[in-house]
């Protein structure tokens, strides 16, 4: 169905995330991966960010990139100009050169080679 006609294929797969029935034999991440790298496809990067915020609220304990692999992620973050949208650490992906660490202790070395070369 989505080669055949992408949108309606989206209008399916929107009208799947709402239905509670649906949800039990797909599952929820699934439905919104495909979403969200069709909008991502379509250069729709606002819409996208949106279905990634709906599926967190949504399952708040959801491990994002094991759906939305980081490339898409990272696209979503640069075209909207974001440091980060994801910073829980079960879900941790970053944009740009930012960089979070669980442990304090180590150290950002890109940030420190570009020191460096300044």
């Amino acid at each position: 169905i989505y080669e055949l006609d992408p949108i309606d294929a989206i209008r399916q797969l929107e009208a799947f995330a709402d239905d509670k029935q649906a949800c039990k034999n797909i599952r929820l991440g699934d439905i919104y991966a495909v979403m969200i790298a069709y909008n991502v496809h379509k250069a729709n990067y606002k819409k996208a960010y949106s279905l990634v915020q709906q599926l967190k609220d949504r399952e708040p304990s959801i491990e994002l990139n094991r759906y939305v692999n980081k490339e898409i992620q990272d696209i979503i973050c640069e075209k909207l100009e974001l440091s980060s949208f994801i910073t829980d650490d079960k879900n941790l992906s970053e944009c740009g050169n930012d960089q979070q660490f669980a442990n304090d202790e180590e150290v950002d070395y890109s940030y420190a080679m570009k020191r460096n070369f300044q």
